[in-house]
């Protein structure tokens, strides 16, 4: 991710008044997204042990889906 790109990012945010952490893969759509085998954009939640939690969540969810046990 060049600083342009993260230039760019940070201004995304900002408009849109995303508040809370964001992870920027220095690979792009090449990394993370490969990995889970993600498309298009959206709040995917990964939690810090790598496990996602949910794809498209909603913002008032987060914690909610954090706290329940990812194994049932």
């Amino acid at each position: 991710m060049t600083e342009r790109d993260k230039s760019k990012a940070a201004d995304i945010l900002k408009k849109h008044k995303i508040a809370w952490p964001n992870a920027f893969d220095p690979d792009g759509w090449n990394g993370v997204m490969r990995r889970f085998n993600l498309s298009g954009y959206g709040l995917t939640l990964v939690d810090k042990e790598g496990i996602v939690r949910g794809i498209h969540v909603h913002a008032r969810d987060v914690e909610r889906l954090l706290k329940e046990d990812p194994r049932r």
